[in-house]
């Protein structure tokens, strides 16, 4: 991607331009585009090389980048439509990035857990707002708990 990280300002104002996106109050969207919390983040998460991650609500695909740069795959569940093109157009380069369109509350995460990594634990990772994180800890977690190891 030309040495252009996501979170640096200037790029996310050429992909707000370029497709148009306008952010979604009902959805609480408010994208994180701090590198150093990025990588936090992950660091926090203890990717490793092996590791299969499922990131709800990716936006842009910010924090997809980093996880994709350590994991040996990254499953996006994204509610918004809006955003596919956009995530098709950031993460182009990553060919160990899953997009799902879907509503993490509704989708069978056991069976992305299934396709993706049926015989280990999967990497939960998000970045939510805040009135929809109880809901979507809930459903991730009582799915399939003894399965996936949430961050």
């Amino acid at each position: 991607m030309e040495n252009k990280r996501l979170y640096q300002p200037k790029y996310m104002r050429e992909i707000l331009e370029k497709f148009g996106f306008s952010f979604s109050k009902s959805l609480g969207q408010n994208f994180l585009i701090d590198g150093n919390i990025i990588r936090k983040i992950v660091d926090n998460s203890e990717i490793t090389e092996d590791d299969v991650v499922l990131e709800i609500g990716p936006g842009f695909g910010v924090l997809t980048e980093e996880l994709a740069s350590k994991a040996k795959h990254v499953v996006c569940v994204e509610i918004d439509k809006s955003l596919m093109e956009v995530l098709d157009y950031t993460l182009k380069d990553f060919d160990n990035v899953d997009i799902i369109n879907d509503d993490i509350l509704k989708v069978d995460i056991k069976a992305i857990k299934e396709k993706y990594s049926p015989d280990r634990k999967m990497k939960v990772v998000a970045n939510l707002p805040y009135y929809v994180t109880t809901p979507i800890l809930y459903t991730t977690s009582s799915s399939v708990i003894s399965e996936l190891s949430t961050i």
